[in-house]
């Protein structure tokens, strides 16, 4: 096509390092740019290091150690899921009006 835009190089980086970053990969996935064409390096020992957390989760709380156990604040923090779980369906179904009143 004769007078067609060619997409810019340096916009094409942006957008890829913004969809690295939202998914998180930027701390073992590189893009740069050399010329016009985008490189991407993928560092293998710290995606490895990064592997080794798949599937688990922190919960950081405020309450001493000797006052709440560690097994204590996963219990607590699933009982809250449980709660704000059954809160939405109690919601979802007022919205839609299934809802009745309690004597």
């Amino acid at each position: 096509m004769k007078g067609a835009k060619r997409a810019s190089a340096q916009a094409g980086l942006v957008a890829l390092q913004n969809w690295v970053k939202r998914h998180k990969l930027s701390m073992f996935v590189t893009l740069t740019l050399e010329e016009a064409v985008i490189v991407c390096a993928i560092d293998e020992e710290a995606k490895a290091q990064d592997s080794l957390l798949d599937g688990c989760y922190l919960l950081e709380t405020n309450v001493p150690v000797d006052l709440m156990d560690a097994k204590t604040v996963d219990e607590r923090y699933r009982d809250l899921q449980k709660v704000e779980r059954n809160f939405r369906t109690v919601k979802t179904a007022a919205c839609i009006g299934v809802a009745r009143p309690v004597d």
